[in-house]
Protein backbone atom coordinates (compact mmCIF):
# COMPACT_ATOMS: atom_id res chain seq x y z
CA UNK A 1 0.00 0.00 0.00
CA UNK A 2 1.41 3.55 -1.13
CA UNK A 3 1.89 6.00 1.90
CA UNK A 4 -1.69 7.81 1.05
CA UNK A 5 -3.53 4.54 -0.51
CA UNK A 6 -4.64 4.29 3.19
CA UNK A 7 -6.86 7.90 2.14
CA UNK A 8 -7.94 6.88 -0.68
CA UNK A 9 -7.92 3.55 -0.80
CA UNK A 10 -8.72 2.01 2.25
CA UNK A 11 -10.43 -1.37 2.72
CA UNK A 12 -12.30 -1.13 5.57
CA UNK A 13 -13.29 2.55 7.77
CA UNK A 14 -13.90 3.85 11.37
CA UNK A 15 -16.39 6.08 12.09
CA UNK A 16 -16.05 7.35 15.54
CA UNK A 17 -18.52 9.06 16.75
CA UNK A 18 -21.03 7.88 14.63
CA UNK A 19 -24.50 9.57 15.45
CA UNK A 20 -28.50 8.70 15.13
CA UNK A 21 -29.33 11.86 15.33
CA UNK A 22 -29.00 13.29 11.03
CA UNK A 23 -28.42 16.91 12.25
CA UNK A 24 -25.03 15.60 14.02
CA UNK A 25 -21.75 15.76 11.53
CA UNK A 26 -21.03 11.73 12.93
CA UNK A 27 -24.48 10.87 11.17
CA UNK A 28 -23.73 12.72 7.82
CA UNK A 29 -20.26 11.64 7.60
CA UNK A 30 -21.38 7.79 8.26
CA UNK A 31 -24.26 8.31 5.24
CA UNK A 32 -21.68 9.78 3.00
CA UNK A 33 -19.45 6.70 3.74
CA UNK A 34 -22.29 4.18 3.73
CA UNK A 35 -23.25 5.87 0.51
CA UNK A 36 -20.14 5.72 -1.50
CA UNK A 37 -17.56 3.63 -0.16
CA UNK A 38 -17.83 -0.40 -1.30
CA UNK A 39 -15.32 -1.23 1.86
CA UNK A 40 -16.25 -2.47 5.48
CA UNK A 41 -17.27 0.25 7.51
CA UNK A 42 -17.14 -0.01 11.45
CA UNK A 43 -19.48 2.82 12.73
CA UNK A 44 -18.67 3.31 16.74
CA UNK A 45 -20.99 4.75 19.10
CA UNK A 46 -21.06 3.76 22.82
CA UNK A 47 -24.67 4.46 23.14
CA UNK A 48 -26.07 2.44 19.95
CA UNK A 49 -26.39 -0.60 18.95
CA UNK A 50 -27.53 0.12 15.00
CA UNK A 51 -26.92 3.36 12.96
CA UNK A 52 -28.26 3.30 9.41
CA UNK A 53 -28.62 -0.42 9.22
CA UNK A 54 -25.14 -0.76 10.20
CA UNK A 55 -24.11 -3.19 13.47
CA UNK A 56 -22.29 -0.01 15.89
CA UNK A 57 -19.19 -1.19 17.97
CA UNK A 58 -19.56 0.92 21.74
CA UNK A 59 -15.13 1.54 21.07
CA UNK A 60 -12.74 1.07 18.82
CA UNK A 61 -11.24 -1.56 20.54
CA UNK A 62 -14.49 -3.70 20.63
CA UNK A 63 -13.89 -4.16 16.59
CA UNK A 64 -11.66 -7.20 16.03
CA UNK A 65 -11.19 -6.99 12.32
CA UNK A 66 -8.33 -4.83 10.70
CA UNK A 67 -9.34 -1.36 10.08
CA UNK A 68 -7.21 0.99 7.55
CA UNK A 69 -9.11 4.51 8.10
CA UNK A 70 -10.26 6.17 11.00
CA UNK A 71 -12.72 8.92 10.79
CA UNK A 72 -12.63 10.45 14.28
CA UNK A 73 -15.89 13.09 14.94
CA UNK A 74 -16.00 13.98 18.33
CA UNK A 75 -15.71 16.73 20.48
CA UNK A 76 -12.18 18.52 20.63
CA UNK A 77 -11.73 16.92 24.25
CA UNK A 78 -12.35 13.17 23.72
CA UNK A 79 -9.85 13.18 20.07
CA UNK A 80 -6.54 12.50 21.79
CA UNK A 81 -8.44 9.29 23.89
CA UNK A 82 -9.50 8.26 20.65
CA UNK A 83 -6.92 8.77 18.38
CA UNK A 84 -4.62 7.28 21.27
CA UNK A 85 -7.11 3.91 20.64
CA UNK A 86 -6.36 4.01 17.23
CA UNK A 87 -2.52 3.77 17.22
CA UNK A 88 -3.29 0.70 19.53
CA UNK A 89 -5.12 -0.78 17.06
CA UNK A 90 -2.40 -0.04 14.74
CA UNK A 91 -4.65 2.13 11.94
CA UNK A 92 -2.42 3.31 9.57
CA UNK A 93 -4.69 6.94 9.00
CA UNK A 94 -6.85 8.88 10.78
CA UNK A 95 -9.08 12.20 9.69
CA UNK A 96 -10.26 13.96 12.71
CA UNK A 97 -12.84 16.12 12.08
CA UNK A 98 -13.60 18.47 15.40
CA UNK A 99 -14.17 21.71 16.39
CA UNK A 100 -12.69 23.54 19.61
CA UNK A 101 -8.78 23.36 18.91
CA UNK A 102 -8.71 27.42 18.34
CA UNK A 103 -5.68 28.89 20.18
CA UNK A 104 -7.19 30.54 23.01
CA UNK A 105 -5.69 30.54 26.13
CA UNK A 106 -3.91 27.46 27.62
Amino acid sequence: MANLDVFFKPSSIAVIGASRNPSKIGYSILENVKHSFKGEIYPINPNATEILGLEVFPSINDVEEKIDLAVIAVPSEMVFEMLSGCIKKKIRGAIIISSGFREIGE
